[in-house]
């Protein structure tokens, strides 16, 4: 009985401490990365020179954060959303974030979401990230299917949030400063 208490205590203990500095390791390694790619979408979306610069680099950032091969911008006034009434009145009232495979597991939360999964459950869309709200919505970037994942993780979610609204803000900032510079050559 005391050789195996002992053989116990022996390598619980060890097995135990390994899994956690693995599990450890892995969000460190994450959490890492996550910096890395705000820091460089922070000095990237400062220092373009364009709108279209400014939306290809947003879209490099969220093909990075959200492990995707194709990221589109959608106007506001594109047919892509206009075709999409509950979709689009979704991300213009509320300004959030729209993970299309949980819609289905959160129909009970707000009545529109039945509308909004029925318009994007046929299509090869993962996420909706709206930029802007209310009356400066200006559309949304549009994420593809996801290399080799199925579900995105809280943390990529989070990074998502985090990027939308880093990107919202260049991006309206960018399109004031286009439409300044309109009005000053007219």
């Amino acid at each position: 009985l005391v050789v195996v208490g002992l053989l116990v205590i022996l390598t619980v203990e060890p097995l135990r401490q390994y899994i956690y500095n693995f599990v450890d390791k892995r969000f460190e390694l994450h959490d890492r990365q996550q910096e890395r790619i705000q820091k460089q979408l922070q000095i990237v979306l400062k220092s373009q020179r364009s709108l279209s610069d400014l939306e290809q680099a947003i879209r490099k950032a969220f093909q990075q954060t959200a492990s995707v091969d194709l990221v589109e911008y959608v106007d506001a006034d594109d047919q892509k959303l206009l075709g999409k009434p509950a979709t689009r009145a979704y991300l213009q009232s509320t300004g959030k974030v729209v993970i299309t495979e949980e819609l289905p597991y959160r129909l009970d939360e707000d009545p529109r979401f039945k509308q909004v999964n029925d318009e994007v459950k046929s299509g090869t869309a993962t996420a909706y990230l709206p930029i802007g709200q209310s009356e400066i919505f200006v559309g949304c970037f549009v994420l593809g299917p996801r290399k080799g994942k199925v579900a995105y993780s809280a943390q990529e979610v989070s990074a998502m949030k985090f990027l939308q609204s880093q990107a919202t803000e260049a991006f309206l900032n960018a399109r004031l400063y286009k439409q300044a510079v309109e009005r000053i050559r007219v």
